[in-house]
């Protein structure tokens, strides 16, 4: 029963961490998809494929090496259950958090396990952890995962297990419309610069000029013949001498 109460906070917090490596090495969204005719939602759901499928294989190794080792949760198809529910819950809400704010979505993300952490009354016991940080417990996506997990592991009631798994796909939406909004601003911009008129070449070749420069066909000696409408080149010839 102690090792499934260690996974019960060490699967969603491994979980978390990664889906956080999937978007250090993956991108929310490609450039190309976003210049494409599909819709916004469906770019969005589109790049969830991928890392979708790499943090079900995540889940499903972190339910391996649980079960190899020796750990048997009192709901056990439940929690295995409820582990893809996390690495689902989690992997959407990383794309939205790195779409909208890039490597700040990255740095939130690490900054938010300690936090999250802390608040599921992990290391510090509730009654003495500050209210702040109970209150956070609420608000956080880890904290839900990691009271799922205890409920499981201690035969709990399933009924607030699904409550806490209803959370999680919560959480999984928001992430989504974060990615959608991000999404759509990157379209905005793409079409703004498409759409900007290009400056005219006079005016660039003219600004690329400087003000001093020679002129183009090189500078005129002195006895250089024609104004306007004359011949360049040609030097006038020299007076005649003066008769003795």
């Amino acid at each position: 029963m102690r090792g499934a109460a260690i996974a019960a906070v060490a699967v969603p917090v491994a979980l978390w961490i990664g889906a956080l490596v999937l978007y250090l090495v993956l991108m929310p969204f490609t450039r190309s998809a976003l210049l494409s005719t599909a819709s916004t939602l469906r770019v969005v759901v589109s790049a969830l494929r991928w890392p979708l499928i790499l943090g079900a294989g995540q889940a499903a190794l972190v339910a391996a090496i649980l079960l190899a080792v020796g750990v048997r949760p009192a709901h056990l198809v439940g929690s295995v259950v409820f582990t893809f529910v996390m690495a689902v819950a989690f992997v959407m809400l990383h794309q939205g958090l790195v779409a909208l704010l890039g490597q700040g979505g990255r740095i939130l993300s690490l900054a938010l396990v300690v936090v999250q952490v802390v608040a599921a009354a992990v290391v510090i016991p509730a009654g003495l952890s500050s209210p702040a940080y109970t209150g956070l417990a609420t608000v956080l996506p880890l904290s839900h995962a990691i009271t799922g997990m205890q409920l499981l592991a201690t035969g709990g009631s399933l009924t607030s297990v699904l409550q806490e798994a209803l959370v999680l796909l919560v959480f999984a939406l928001i992430g989504l419309a974060l990615a959608i909004v991000a999404a759509t601003r990157a379209r905005s911009r793409d079409l703004v610069a498409e759409t900007a008129p290009a400056p005219a070449g006079g005016d660039v070749a003219r600004s690329a000029t400087p003000p001093d420069a020679p002129p183009a066909d090189g500078p005129r000696t002195p006895g250089a013949l024609g104004g306007p409408h004359g011949t360049r080149g040609l030097t006038a010839p020299p007076p005649a001498p003066s008769g003795a």
